[in-house]
């Protein structure tokens, strides 16, 4: 068993299809469960691609990521202290 496999969502769609809430709710729920899935393969993809994560800010350090490829990742706090990331 690999680890994606226990963060599958698609599989709430039947419950959600049979439950008694409205029609528009329903759609709703099952648009965002698709969207998280999606979200959720997506990043596992990313993971297997085996990206390198930087802790700079890539646009004022750029000799320290350099050579970043598509897939890479840079985590770090901006001047008013909130975190952001960027991605290749």
């Amino acid at each position: 068993m690999q680890i994606s496999d226990r963060i599958r969502l698609i599989d709430l769609h039947g419950r959600v299809a049979k439950s008694d809430m409205s029609e528009s709710d329903k759609l709703f729920l099952m648009e965002i469960l698709s969207r998280i899935n999606m979200l959720v393969q997506d990043l596992i993809l990313q993971l297997k691609a085996q990206p390198t994560i930087f802790t700079c800010d890539p646009h004022t350090n750029l000799e320290k990521v350099e050579g970043a490829k598509a897939g890479d990742i840079a985590v770090y706090k901006n001047a008013q202290g909130d975190v952001e990331i960027s991605q290749w």
